[in-house]
């Protein structure tokens, strides 16, 4: 809940995100300004008859972007087509691109995600649940900095402090 309470403070805080949708195989990117928390899960609020929520409905698997004071919104997506890629894109204050780390374990889809600091760890699922990490030190130039592989995928991935990572999921 601390994460995601941090997550709404910096979008309240920034004012206007941007949330992305697809509508069919076009992409729909929009200003937005409300978001919520309600049980637990963030929100934010449109109405039932606007394209964007339909598009929300057909495919939940939406990106929001913001930026403040020279923090960045780093973004994992996945990109279908005749095969699934990953890519971890950062994004600077004008949403334009500055770095990107692409492809990431093709073939697979990203379940799970966390961005620590100038870290980013995620699995990937399609046989295997590779988890991954990801330097983020240098903003233009994201690498790969190591990959683990286990059975199963994870829905969950928790950070402590002393780095460790504890993935929730099934079997």
């Amino acid at each position: 809940m601390e994460n995601l309470q941090k997550v709404y403070d910096f979008l309240k805080e920034v004012g206007t995100y941007y949330l992305a949708t697809v509508e069919g195989d076009q992409p729909r990117v929009r200003p937005f300004g409300t978001v919520n928390i309600f049980e637990g899960k963030l929100y934010i609020q449109t109405g039932k008859i606007k394209p964007v929520a339909h598009q929300i409905m057909d495919n939940p698997k939406v990106e929001i972007c913001a930026f403040k004071n020279g923090e960045w919104l780093r973004v994992l997506t996945t990109e279908y087509g005749t095969q699934e890629n990953n890519i971890l894109t950062i994004l600077d204050g004008s949403l334009q691109e500055t770095g990107r780390l692409d492809p990431i374990a093709p073939g697979e889809m990203i379940y799970a995600a966390r961005f620590i600091g100038d870290t980013a760890y995620f699995v990937t699922y399609r046989n295997t649940d590779p988890l991954f990490v990801a330097d983020l030190s240098n903003p233009a130039e994201p690498k790969l900095a190591g990959e683990f592989a286990i059975t199963g995928f994870s829905e969950y991935l928790h950070i402590w402090e002393d780095g460790r990572v504890l993935g929730i999921g099934y079997e």
